[in-house]
């Protein structure tokens, strides 16, 4: 046992190289090649059960009951009474899923997996059968887990055993787990594939077919819509850096490129050349599950080492003070068409579901930028930080035109992109906003934060400690500390460092949090809170990894938190009934955030506000 295990270890380790070696350069096919596969379902090994082939075994001997479909695409086909079928004229890729799946029992679902880094062209042969399913779920998962890209003919014997093993085990002998799950979700397939995935990941197995894939959400159907549409042609025109891929998805009010309507489409650069990949029509593109499939599926198509997102619209605070009721962030994503706005809330649940349901739960995006306003505050830095190694955002206004991203692709090329780490091209674009933007003549007061969110976790617990400090003697500090709120400044108003605590929005229901705790151990009433004070202090260091603002905006050290006025917060945030008002306001959102249920300070606000 123990010699099978060392000889099973040892095969994982040099099973390097189970994909062709490639250079993550893009596969262009010459004109007119087509990609043309036809196959059998094979599956006459298997015994069935009567729970899914009926009293006897007679159904499938009749093949044409399966289906076949490609993974993130609408081409179908029918199989024959044999088992035979044709995919043809397909565009030329450098991988494909075939899945074949049971029409009256879909949750039975075999599959066929090819991929080259020197792409998928012609005629090809492609039988589907149990062990080309147990391939295709290690290799998907490989894909999806690490953004490896192995061959999956290449994965047989010991790599294949436990996983044809589960698969069949399901089929004849626990079918009614189908019920509920597809095959390649169902609990013990799920353990064989992605243990094996793990294992040759861990073994340096297949390559990575991109160094860094950008993936860019924006939200323009609004006001916002011609800017985003001059970003991304200046991005293309920039071109695409060698070893990356950059896919836009761009919901407009104005005519889009190259489709010369309003809608949603998602492009691709290659090149210097936009190209108009799937044309989405009219969307909401606030609407979480839009974001999420975007996600998903372009992390499937373009497997990389290292992912950015770049999520880009109007921003704003917990609350929309146009309205009389409360909403959670009710700027963040904003769809004028639709009138209808989205929210941290759903905006991060949307990059974690694409993230489990590519069975990639422990993988993070690399570099999360959020490209609106006044997004720079603990509350969103926390909810992302789960599944985003940094993250990029201004405590303040940002100008409509955005980061400048076609200089960035243009630096990048130079430097090389897989060269420069994540956090230096995370400070490549805080640096090259900062040149546009920051103590420039006649731009905006603003400025850029980079998180760590490897430190956030440290932060949140010395945050903790000092305000459990403050709360064993809350009657006596928290009034304190309020009357240090009270000494605000507004965005465009000139301070004295140090004297009055620096506010933001137009609401102003942020603060900057360093400087609020700096203030709060200068008064000598809170002088106790000295030495939590300075433990918190070298967290703040190293989780603001980058912080610049214009000299007006002073105290602005990259982080806000949210502390309103007591009026604001019992009505906007709370939703108690104004007096004089005859509209009964509701609760937001903001009180489901994890920061709120993570910390105490929901409780301190609270007690505050009374």
């Amino acid at each position: 046992m123990i010699t099978k295990l060392i000889i099973l270890l040892l095969s994982i380790l040099t099973l390097t190289g189970c994909g062709h070696n490639g250079s993550g350069s893009v596969y262009v096919p010459e004109d007119k090649v087509t990609l043309n596969i036809n196959g059998y379902v094979r599956i006459q090994n298997i015994n069935f059960p009567p729970e899914i082939c009926g009293s006897n075994d007679r159904r499938f001997k009749d093949l044409s009951v399966f289906g076949i479909k490609i993974q993130d695409e609408k081409n179908e086909a029918d199989v024959s009474m044999n088992g035979q079928f044709f995919l043809n004229e397909l565009e030329p890729r450098q991988q494909i899923v075939i899945q074949c799946y049971d029409k009256d029992f879909p949750n039975l679902c075999f599959e066929w997996m090819g991929a080259s880094s020197n792409g998928l062209s012609g005629d090809i042969k492609a039988d589907i059968t149990l062990e080309t399913t147990a391939q295709s779920f290690i290799a998907r998962a490989l894909r999806d887990r690490y953004g490896r890209r192995v061959n999956p003919e290449a994965i047989k014997g010991e790599y294949l055993e436990a996983t044809v093993n589960a698969i069949a085990e399901v089929i004849e002998q626990q079918p009614g787990k189908l019920e509920n799950a597809r095959l390649d979700q169902v609990d013990t397939v799920l353990d064989a594939y992605t243990e094996m995935a793990d294992k040759l990941a861990a073994g340096n197995s297949g390559d990575f077919p991109l160094q860094h894939v950008f993936l860019f959400y924006m939200a323009g159907d609004n006001d916002l819509a011609q800017s985003m549409e001059n970003t991304v042609r200046s991005i293309a025109e920039a071109g695409q850096p060698d070893k990356t891929e950059i896919i836009i998805g761009l919901d407009s009010a104005h005519s889009l490129p190259i489709i010369n309507k309003p809608g949603a489409a998602r492009y691709r650069v290659v090149g210097n050349e936009l190209r108009l990949l799937n044309e989405l029509g009219d969307l909401d593109s606030t609407n979480s599950l839009y974001l999420q499939n975007f996600v998903e599926r372009t992390m499937r198509e373009y497997p990389a080492k290292e992912y950015s997102l770049i999520l880009s619209s109007h921003g704003g605070v917990w609350r929309d003070k146009s309205k009389p009721i409360g909403s959670a962030r009710a700027i963040f994503m904003n769809d004028t068409n639709s009138v209808a706005t989205g929210t941290v809330l759903n905006m991060a649940s949307a990059i974690q579901c694409a993230l489990i349901d590519n069975n990639a739960n422990d993988r993070k995006i690399d570099l999360l930028v959020l490209d609106s306003c006044n997004m720079g505050c603990i509350e969103t830095a926390y909810e992302f930080s789960f599944f985003a190694k940094y993250t990029i955002f201004s405590q303040a206004l940002m100008p409509a035109a955005g980061i400048p991203y076609a200089s960035f692709f243009r630096e990048i090329a130079d430097k090389g992109v897989d060269k420069t780490s994540v956090l230096d091209k995370a400070k490549l674009l805080a640096d090259l906003y900062c040149n546009k933007y920051v103590n420039v003549s006649g731009a905006i007061d603003t400025g850029i934060s980079i998180i760590d969110n490897s430190k956030m976790s440290g932060f949140i617990s010395a945050y903790n400690n000092f305000l459990d400090a403050i709360w064993e003697n809350k009657n006596e500090y928290l009034p304190v500390i309020y009357n240090i709120r009270t000494q605000r400044t507004t965005n465009d108003g000139e301070t004295d460092t140090g004297s009055v605590i620096r506010c933001f929005s137009s609401t102003n229901e942020f603060v900057d949090l360093p400087q609020l705790c700096n203030m709060c151990i200068h008064d000598k009433q809170l002088y106790f809170l000295n030495e939590k004070y300075d433990l918190l202090k070298g967290h703040f260091d190293s989780l603001i990894a980058y912080s610049k603002y214009s000299d007006i905006l002073k105290n602005a050290n990259g982080l806000s938190i949210t502390f309103p006025e007591k009026d604001t917060y019992k009505y906007y945030y709370r939703g108690e009934l104004k007096e004089g008002s005859p509209l009964q306001p509701e609760a937001t959102e903001y009180f489901n955030l994890k920061f709120c249920h993570d910390t105490k300070w929901v409780e301190i606000l609270n007690e505050m506000m009374k």
